[in-house]
């Protein structure tokens, strides 16, 4: 901690474990004077908490990682968020201010159901297998 290695991590709810548990590690980070910031492959529910919680958070200053840009569809009937002059704007309204297209989720469902998880998690040393997080 002395050393302040590392400059800061990068997480988001998901792989925290929950928001709960984001909340804890973020404060931690904030105890520690190390930096921390999201990151976002996430749908836009995911997406939608995180933002709340960056607007939220004081410690949560720098900008996030994000592929938002990437994202084809989405399964929220406002599609994949688009940065606008580098800011995304935090969703307003009920909830987490996105609402869910049952189409485009059942068209996500499809997709993952016929081609499986991303590769990101493939595992080639267990051909037919797929790592989940966290992978301890």
């Amino acid at each position: 901690m002395e050393t302040k290695v590392p400059d800061a991590f990068v997480g988001n709810p998901t792989t925290h474990g929950g928001i709960g548990r984001l909340l804890r590690f973020v404060g931690a980070c904030e105890h520690a004077g190390i930096d921390f910031w999201c990151y976002s492959g996430d749908s836009g529910i995911g997406s939608a908490a995180y933002l709340h919680l960056c607007a939220a958070l004081g410690w949560i200053r720098e900008p996030n990682q994000s592929l938002f840009r990437m994202l084809p569809m989405d399964v929220t009937e406002e599609g994949p968020f688009s940065p606008r002059n580098n800011f995304v704007r935090v969703p307003e309204g009920p909830g987490l201010g996105v609402t869910l297209s049952r189409e485009n989720l059942a068209a996500c469902h499809r997709d993952f159901t016929e081609k499986g998880p991303c590769n990101k998690y493939h595992d080639p040393a267990k051909p037919g297998t797929y790592r989940r997080l966290p992978l301890n």
